[in-house]
């Protein structure tokens, strides 16, 4: 019988975090269409602001690099409440070269390090403005500043509000997430936001300064007075849940325009399913004097005994996130902010909890306002209200069902020569299979190892127990991984075919059918039928086509070592550093000779000989700079050499450790996998970026096309992989 495959998840058990003073923005979280103008970002009390400064060509953000990009006197302005220690850009790369050399700043000291691909600024300020240079750069191009994140040092911890426990929300402010006036009011509330985000909640903000400054949505707020006028408003508990003077949100409901400016509560900016558990609703100073002193009209509710007079903030769930709006839950929930029907006579004066239950799963939640004070233009209450600790379970799509590995599967065998601790006539093969799910939730990789005497044909029954099974979900936030208890693998030979024609060396290739039957110990199964082809080296040599083959520097004196003074017939392309220059690039010769190893440390292991810049900006090749050098290998009188070719400095930092590529990274059903605490970065050969991202654990590598040699930088170390 089959058994369900489930997860179970850890708790946390956390409400506000405090980091270390750093905020982290990412452009491609910010929900901007490609092409779309910037204006304004606000990440857990971090603001950037764009400005095009005079320029005709505005600040736009483009999906190609998921950056933001400023031209020429285009202005960055990044403000926070604390004061800002440092700044560091993540910088996108244009065909693989930089956009930017230098940047104004009107304080601090801004570097840009073109080897790490970053920009920094360090300082002490709360508002600093970058200014994009209009010279052109040193290559004669425009200037563009291109970021895809940016990593923000404040003077102090950030509190951000984390998870109470696993999956579960709580909207709350923390100290120094975000900057307050005098009175208690936002300091931004008035600006031009499209939205503010903490932690998971993503809150619709609109204000203006235009003509007069006036605002509508939600706002972080510790008021506790009103300051005068309709726009300066608290709520009458003069603080959140936690007592007075803490933090709340603010709301106002603009009920002429709130068709185009409705008041959304997004979660995970519209992408993470959750239930809504609860929320405190609070009344607003002004709607409370409204309700019991009187509106504009001298209206005061509960004094007319022909009228059941209410104000409520209706609360609905977002189901569905479109381009022409959102699709909300048919049922609602009502909260009364003042209640005078069946002979009630209800204000309320102080927080109370909302049961939000009953919406179920949605995306997000819309919040509007209904009241009898009405009159010949609509309502005449004040339609201002308070919240404060909303609180979402998010909803996980578990595995639940057996693992057939028989929709969109990917099989792949392959050998280990010399396994760890095992003589190389003992050799260990692993199987892997890749499972998807129908609704794409949720990814299962099995990786049985085999170990066998044999080094070729693997037929045979093996015991998988002991196998390992990993399931991730694809937004990688749940990884967990499961030991087989028993089962089997069964390889049976369909064929085989000698292709040595197509390699160095002995090459065969063999079909196996292959039946997999396995439990783990919650009693899940996993099952597979089909066919593989396994390709097997005898001499672990790569695949011959029409390019060159790539080598490392060890690799490529070990050919040496065998032509010894012949030159080879064929190219290769050897990557390594440049350690030490005997001639540099002149115009005169046009070409360069230099050392090169795989270690930047200073040597002469293979000696680059009159070789030719492959681009013009290949000229100034200096000591460090990573390089990939093509031509024939030859030992010339004891010195080995990669005689009279090409080169080409990779845009890749310096100071990096050559390695095995088993030793960072899998390749599997068309991705990278990657298991690593820190920065991954891949290039192509030509040391164009591809990919760039800070990670914590097992990673999977997406939409990389294959048939290409790429470069897989993690943290310190670097390795060629055959993708």
């Amino acid at each position: 019988m089959r058994k369900i495959l489930s997860l179970f998840a850890a708790f946390i058990m956390s409400a506000l975090v405090a980091y270390a003073g750093e905020v982290t923005i990412n452009m491609a979280d910010q929900g901007y269409e490609n092409a779309a103008e910037l204006t304004v970002v606000t990440v857990n009390g971090v603001t950037l602001t764009f400005d095009a400064n005079g320029n005709s060509t505005t600040p736009k953000y483009y999906e190609s690099g998921t950056s933001a990009r400023l031209y020429a006197k285009n202005q960055l302005t990044i403000s926070a409440a604390q004061p800002l220690t440092k700044i560091v850009f993540s910088l996108s790369l244009n065909a693989g070269k930089m956009t930017i050399e230098t940047m104004e700043v009107d304080g601090g000291e801004a570097v840009v390090d073109a080897e790490a691909q970053t920009l920094t600024w360090t300082g002490a300020a709360k508002e600093v403005t970058f200014t994009v240079p209009s010279e052109k750069l040193s290559t004669g191009a425009d200037p563009q500043f291109r970021f895809s994140s940016v990593v923000v040092t404040l003077d102090g911890d950030v509190v951000i509000p984390e998870p109470v426990e696993e999956g579960v929300y709580i909207l709350q402010y923390g100290d120094g997430q975000f900057e307050y006036g005098e009175t208690g009011i936002w300091a931004s509330i008035f600006d031009s936001l499209p939205t503010y985000q903490s932690g998971v909640f993503t809150l619709k903000h609109y204000g203006t300064k235009e003509g007069y400054e006036t605002w509508n949505g939600f706002a972080p707020s510790i008021a506790q007075q009103d300051a005068g006028g309709y726009n300066y408003v608290s709520c009458v508990a003069k603080g959140g849940v936690k007592g007075e003077g803490t933090p709340y949100t603010l709301a106002y409901w603009p009920e002429f325009i709130a068709s185009s400016q409705p008041n959304v509560i997004l979660f995970g900016e519209g992408e993470l399913k959750a239930v809504p558990q609860e929320v405190y609703f609070c009344n607003a100073t002004q709607t409370y004097k409204d309700i019991t002193e009187g509106d504009f009209n001298g209206y005061v509710m509960g004094k007319n005994d022909s009228v059941e007079d209410y104000v409520y903030v209706r609360v609905r769930g977002i189901v569905g996130v479109g381009e022409d709006g959102y699709t909300l839950t048919e049922n609602a929930v009502d909260y009364y902010l003042a209640d005078f029907r069946e002979g009630k006579s209800f204000v309320n004066n102080g927080w109370e909890k909302c049961d939000l239950t009953s919406l179920g799963e949605v995306y997000g939640l819309v919040f509007d306002m209904a009241s009898t004070g009405v009159g010949e233009y609509g309502i005449n209450t004040s339609t201002y209200f308070a919240l404060d600790q909303l609180k979402i379970k998010e909803v996980k799509e578990a595995p639940e069902q057996t693992v057939d590995f028989n929709y969109g599967e990917a099989v792949y065998m392959n050998n280990y020569l010399e396994a760890a601790g095992e003589p190389a006539d003992k050799p260990t093969w692993e199987l892997d299979l890749a499972y998807f799910t129908s609704n794409t939730d949720y990814t299962v990789y099995f990786a049985a190892m085999i170990e066998t005497e044999k080094e070729d044909e693997v037929a045979g029954t093996y015991d998988l127990a002991g196998s390992e099974a990993l399931i991730e979900f694809v937004d990688g936030t749940d990884t967990t991984s499961v030991d087989i208890a028993a089962g089997t693998l069964t390889l049976e030979l369909v064929s085989k075919e000698d292709v040595s024609d197509k390699y160095y060396g002995d090459f065969t290739i063999y079909s196996y059918k292959v039946t997999l039957a396995a439990t783990d110990a919650d009693g899940a199964e996993y099952n597979y039928e089909g066919t593989i082809e396994e390709f097997y080296y005898s001499d672990m040599m790569d695949y011959v086509d029409d390019e060159p083959q790539e080598l490392n520097v060890a690799e490529a004196l070990e050919i040496i070592e065998q032509v010894g003074s012949t030159q080879t017939e064929e190219d290769y392309i050897v990557l390594g550093y440049v350690v030490k220059m005997k001639y540099p690039w002149d115009a005169e010769h046009k070409t360069a000779t230099f050392w090169i190893d795989d270690t930047p440390a200073e040597s002469e292991a293979l000696q680059a000989y009159a070789v030719s810049p492959f681009e013009e900006s290949d000229q100034n090749v200096k000591v460090g700079d990573f390089v990939a050098v093509m031509g024939p290998l030859v030992k010339y009188k004891n010195t080995p050499e990669i005689n009279r070719g090409t080169y080409q400095i990779l845009q890749i930092g310096a100071g990096l450790e050559i390695v095995d590529a088993n030793e960072l990274v899998r390749v599997m059903n068309g991705q990278l996998l990657v298991d690593a605490t820190g920065k991954v970065e891949v290039y192509n050969i030509s040391g164009q970026l591809l990919y760039n991202a800070q990670v914590a654990g097992q990673t999977t590598i997406r939409g990389l096309q294959q048939g290409q040699v790429l470069l897989v930088r993690v943290n310190d170390k670097i390795a060629k992989v055959v993708f």
